[in-house]
C-alpha cells in the first residue's frame, strides 16, 4: 500500500487579522485523524501551541505558522523527491486565503494584510514545492477564506495549479464558516464525517468525496442558520477524480473504475499516465495481476516494442478519423477544434425556489427532469470556428452565412451577432461536415449542464464576482434596486462594456468541465419561449409549439446584463431572426456517436 504523508496548519490568533475560534481545532482533528484512522507516516502539524518538529537529522524545529516558519521549512524539506509514485501527499490548512492581482494567497500568523506579496505563501508556490516530493497523488484541503470585512478582496480557487487536486472550502465568492455548536469550521467538520463513512456510500475517492462536501456543507449551515457555503473541487488532470484516497475504505467498484481510467489512458496512447493509474491500483491492491501485467506491458511499449497485445477490459471508444479523444470526459471535433465535455444522465430540479434571490415568475414552478447524457461544447462557439463553417458555402444546407458577423475582435472571442436561424445553419452544415449530429442545446440541458449538479443560484455558489464571470459589477443607472452590481452579499465589481475571449477565466469550470456559463453572451436554446413551467416535459426534450416565428429561449446572461440575469435558472427570450451584440451559441452532439 501507498504510503501518506500530510502537512497539517491551523492558525486562531492572527497577528494583525480578527481572530479565528476553531481553526486550530479543525488543524488538530485532521491530523488525528491521519494519524491514528489513516495510518500516515509522517504528519507535519503547525500550530500557535504546537510542540517542535523533530526532523531526520536529530534537531527540532519551531511550529509556529509563520511566514518565516513554513516558507523555510517548504523550501528545505522539499529540495529532493522523497515519496515514490503510488503514494500521496496531504496540505491541509485551516485560516485566512485571499486573491490578490491575480493570485492565490494563504496567510500565516504573522500576515501583513497590506502586503499579501512579501508576507503572504502563494499557493503557486506551494504546489510546486509539493510536486517536488516525488508522490504521483498531492492534494490540497484549503478551509481558507477572506475575513467578513475583506470580502471584496476576492476568495481562492479560481488560480489554475497543475497537476493538483485542489479541494476548497467554499466557492470563491462565498465565506467559510465556523460553527460554534460544532467546535469546528463547517467544511473541516464535514471532510471528517466523509473521511469516516464506510460501504458504498464511503468518500475513498477524489470524485465521491467532492459530491458529498458539495451536497452536506450547504445542508449543515442551512441546519445552524448559516449563509450557504459551496466546497469548490478543481481537479489536474479530471482523470484524478476516481484517485482512490483512503483504501481502507475503498470498494471493489473504486479499484475497477481506476483500471477502467488506466486502460482508456494506455488505448488513448497516454502511456504515463496510464502508467500512474496502474501503479496506483497496485498500491491500492497488492499483487493484482492485472495491474502487474498491464505495467509490464506499458514498460515494453515504452522501449519500442509495439506488438504487445492491447488491454482487454475495456472496450475502445469508436471514434471518428476526426475525433481525438483528450483527458477525461472531453473529446475535440478537430475540423474546427471544437472542445465538447461528456454530461452525464441524470435527474434534476429545474427552474428556482420562490425563494431565490432576484428571482422571475417565469421560473417556475420547480419540477424535476431526466437528461440523457450528451456531449456540450466547453465554451460558446468562437469567432474563429464560426469563420471556418460560415467559408464553406459547398455546405449550405438553408441560408448563407456572413464569415464576420461579430465586427471582428479575436479568434478566442464568443461569435455574436447571429440569429437563431444562423445558429440552426452552422449546426447543420458543422453535422454534414463530420458526420455527426450537431444541434443548440435544449433549454433543460442548458440549466442541467450549467449547474452541474448544483441547486445554488450560480455553480459557483450563492453569489458571484467579476472575478469570475464578465458582467456589470455596477449598479445599473436609473435601476439601481433591480439590477444591483453584487448579488446577495457578493461584492460589487467592474463593469468591462465588452466581450472577453472564451478562456478568459481559465482555468474556472464547473464540475462538468464547461466554461462560460454565466455572463458574457447569452446562448440561444432550441426551445419556443413559455411565460412559465405550467405543462414544460419531463424529458430534456425541447418544448416547442406550433408558432415557428415564436420568440426562441435565451440563457447565461451577457457582459451587459447584471448579475441576477446570470443566475443558472434565468430566462430570457429574443425573435429567432434578432442579431444582437451580446448573443451568441455553443452546440450539443448524440453522444451515441462517441
Amino acid at each position: 500500500m501507498g504510503k501518506n504523508w500530510a502537512i497539517c496548519i491551523g492558525i486562531n490568533n492572527y497577528y494583525y487579522m480578527p481572530r479565528l475560534r476553531y481553526a486550530v481545532q479543525d488543524a488538530t482533528a485532521i491530523r488525528d485523524f491521519f494519524l491514528q484512522d489513516g495510518r500516515f507516516e509522517q504528519v507535519y502539524y503547525f500550530a500557535e501551541d504546537a510542540p517542535p518538529i523533530e526532523t531526520s537529522i536529530g534537531r527540532s524545529r519551531d511550529a509556529q505558522p509563520s511566514y518565516t516558519n513554513l516558507k523555510r521549512f517548504l523550501r528545505q524539506r522539499f529540495q529532493r523527491k522523497f515519496l515514490e509514485v503510488g503514494d500521496n501527499f496531504w496540505f491541509f490548512f485551516a485560516g485566512y486565503g485571499e486573491r490578490h492581482r491575480g493570485h492565490d494567497y494563504l496567510m500565516p500568523l504573522d500576515v501583513d494584510p497590506d502586503n499579501l506579496e512579501e508576507t503572504a505563501l502563494r499557493i503557486s508556490d506551494i504546489t510546486a514545492y509539493l510536486r517536488n516530493c516525488g508522490a504521483d497523488n498531492t492534494l490540497m484541503l484549503l478551509d481558507a477564506s477572506s475575513p467578513q470585512q475583506r470580502r471584496g478582496q476576492g476568495g481562492i480557487g479560481t488560480e489554475e495549479q497543475q497537476g493538483m487536486i485542489m479541494v476548497y472550502a467554499c466557492s470563491p465568492g462565498e465565506l467559510s464558516f465556523e460553527i460554534d455548536e460544532l467546535g469546528h469550521g463547517a467544511f473541516t467538520h464535514t471532510l471528517l464525517e466523509g473521511f469516516k463513512l464506510q460501504g458504498a456510500s464511503n468518500c475513498a475517492t477524489v470524485g465521491r468525496l467532492d459530491q458529498y462536501l458539495r451536497y452536506q456543507v450547504p445542508l449543515l449551515n442551512k441546519q445552524y442558520g448559516r449563509p450557504m457555503q459551496t466546497p469548490y473541487t478543481v481537479v489536474e488532470p479530471l482523470s484524478k477524480n476516481y484517485m482512490i484516497l483512503l483504501p481502507q475504505q475503498a470498494t471493489l467498484q473504486d479499484l475497477q473504475a481506476l483500471k477502467t481510467e488506466a486502460q482508456k489512458a494506455e488505448l488513448a496512447n497516454e502511456l504515463d499516465l496510464s502508467q500512474q493509474f496502474w501503479v496506483r491500483v497496485l498500491a491500492d491492491s497488492p499483487g493484482d495481476q492485472d495491474a502487474i501485467t498491464a505495467i509490464n506491458r506499458i514498460a515494453l511499449k515504452k522501449t519500442g516494442h509495439t506488438n504487445t497485445s492491447a488491454p482487454e477490459l475495456v472496450k475502445p471508444p469508436e471514434l471518428r478519423v476526426n475525433w481525438e479523444p483528450k483527458k477525461k470526459q472531453c473529446f475535440t471535433e478537430l475540423a474546427i477544434q471544437l472542445d465538447l465535455m461528456l454530461i452525464p444522465s441524470g435527474i434534476f430540479t429545474m427552474g428556482s425556489p420562490e425563494d431565490e434571490l432576484g428571482r422571475w415568475k417565469d421560473e417556475g414552478p420547480q419540477h424535476e427532469v431526466t437528461v440523457s447524457t450528451f456531449l456540450m461544447g466547453r465554451y460558446p462557439v468562437t469567432q474563429a470556428q464560426w469563420r471556418i463553417i460560415a467559408k464553406r458555402s459547398d455546405l449550405k444546407v438553408g441560408r448563407n452565412l456572413k464569415p464576420d458577423p461579430s465586427a471582428f475582435q479575436g479568434d478566442d472571442y464568443p461569435v455574436k451577432n447571429v440569429s437563431w436561424h444562423d445558429a440552426v445553419e452552422f449546426c447543420a452544415r458543422l453535422s454534414k461536415l463530420t458526420g455527426h449530429t450537431y444541434r443548440l442545446p435544449t433549454e433543460a440541458e442548458w440549466e442541467y449542464a450549467c449547474r452541474a449538479s448544483t441547486t445554488s443560484p450560480f455553480h459557483f455558489g450563492e453569489s458571484i464576482t467579476t472575478d469570475l464571470a464578465n458582467y456589470v459589477g455596477e449598479d445599473r443607472e436609473g435601476n439601481p434596486e433591480e439590477f444591483p452590481g453584487n448579488y446577495g452579499t457578493g461584492p460589487k465589481g467592474i463593469y468591462r462594456k465588452e466581450m472577453t475571449t472564451v478562456n478568459h477565466f481559465h482555468p474556472l469550470a464547473n464540475t462538468f468541465g464547461l466554461c462560460e456559463m454565466h455572463g458574457n453572451v447569452w446562448e440561444w436554446c432550441q426551445d419556443h419561449w413559455h411565460e412559465n413551467y405550467e405543462g414544460a416535459p419531463v424529458d430534456s426534450n425541447a418544448w416547442l409549439s406550433n408558432d415557428e416565428i415564436a420568440s426562441r429561449v435565451i440563457r447565461g446572461g451577457s457582459w451587459n446584463h447584471a448579475p441576477r440575469q446570470c443566475r443558472s435558472a434565468c430566462r430570457a427570450r429574443e425573435n429567432p431572426s434578432n442579431r444582437v451584440p451580446d448573443l451568441g451559441f455553443r452546440v450539443t452532439c448524440k453522444l451515441t456517436e462517441v
